[in-house]
């Protein structure tokens, strides 16, 4: 319990805090910025709000688990989804089975029509952006994330119908994980965004991006860099932990483990900046 609790804030004031310093800058001054600098603002997002709520709910977790509880998994590594209907099963998981529960069988679940399906869907992700705040904001990304759920159950659909091969190549997973996390990105904007036009706007200069932009975020380059680094390590952790949760690894081992990380918090935290941000919701 006290481990996950360490890896937690580590998430939230090593990787999570750092990268908001970015987010806050870019997004805020989207005007002045390049359409690579609003690009790697919008990817440095998806990974702040990722490590703050996960990190917000691995110290909970940890907390319950030091007084004997166990509570559910809310995370599970979900930018290596491979379709955004993965991601849902992954993000949030106790949010996602509230409203699994509690909205979308009631409503007949998949157990009817083909297009009454579709439409419990697109309810579920509206009313999941609504959860979230009274603002077009929240109710654009909600719909965005339904019709691409939508989307994929279509083309599941499609695919099962005309019996295509399923492809298992390492290359094509590759492809379908940052296409998913490119998606997942785009609705993000509207998420981070104060209002609907500033997240139009914002895209409308990402998709200028080029190659010779220049990046200015407000950070110099090296933090930049090990922001990069930080989520790289995040990304290899994550693909590696089901191995790692396997090796038999003595009390002593797993205390080294705990103080080193809280050692690195201190080291290296921003401890100054932001509170959780799912504190507003």
């Amino acid at each position: 319990g006290l481990l996950q609790m360490a890896f937690g804030l580590f998430k939230k004031v090593v990787i999570a805090d750092r990268l908001a310093m970015a987010v806050d800058y870019g997004f805020g001054n989207y005007q002045q910025q390049s359409g690579l600098s609003l690009f790697i603002a919008a990817v440095f997002y998806s990974f702040q709000i990722y490590c703050d709520f996960s990190g917000y709910s691995d110290m909970a977790i940890g907390a319950a688990r030091c007084m004997g509880f166990k509570l559910m998994t809310n995370f599970n590594a979900p930018y290596f989804a491979r379709s955004v209907t993965e991601f849902w099963k992954r993000w949030h998981i106790s949010l996602s089975t509230w409203f699994k529960d509690y909205l979308y069988f009631p409503m007949g679940g998949s157990r009817t029509t083909k297009y009454r399906v579709y439409f419990n869907i697109f309810v579920v992700f509206m009313v999941s952006g609504l959860w979230h705040g009274a603002n077009w904001t929240f109710v654009l990304w909600g719909a965005i994330h339904g019709t691409m759920v939508i989307i994929d159950k279509a083309l599941s659909t499609v695919k099962h119908k005309m019996k295509l091969p399923r492809v298992n190549s390492t290359v094509y997973q590759i492809v379908q994980v940052s296409i998913t996390f490119l998606l997942v990105t785009f609705a993000w904007v509207f998420f981070r965004a104060p209002d609907a036009q500033h997240a139009w706007a914002i895209l409308t200069q990402i998709s200028t991006l080029s190659v010779n932009d220049t990046v200015s975020l407000g950070v110099n380059t090296p933090e930049l860099m090990f922001s990069f680094i930080l989520i790289i390590l995040l990304m290899a952790i994550e693909r590696a932990w089901p191995r790692l949760q396997v090796i038999n690894i003595n009390g002593f081992a797993w205390l080294f483990i705990f103080i080193g990380l809280l050692f690195t918090c201190y080291s290296l935290g921003v401890f100054n900046y932001k509170q959780f941000v799912y504190f507003q919701f």
